[in-house]
């Protein structure tokens, strides 16, 4: 796996959207965003917005949230 091309970030995003744990908006941004220019000011902002969530997520459930 290749660290200096955010491989490990965008795997971890990839995983996130496939379980379901970002919504629709934050989706667009990202195929809109990151998709073309993962260091781009907007994808910055969906990675900001993202992490605001993931802080929410209690990791040991994915019923239960903090």
């Amino acid at each position: 796996m290749n660290f200096m091309d955010n491989s490990l970030n965008k795997s971890n995003i990839e995983y996130m959207i496939e379980h379901d744990f970002v919504d629709d908006r934050l989706q667009g941004i990202y195929k809109d965003a990151c998709l073309r220019d993962f260091d781009s000011p907007r994808c910055n902002y969906f990675q900001y917005e993202l992490k605001l969530d993931k802080d929410n997520v209690n990791p040991y459930s994915k019923f239960v949230f903090i």
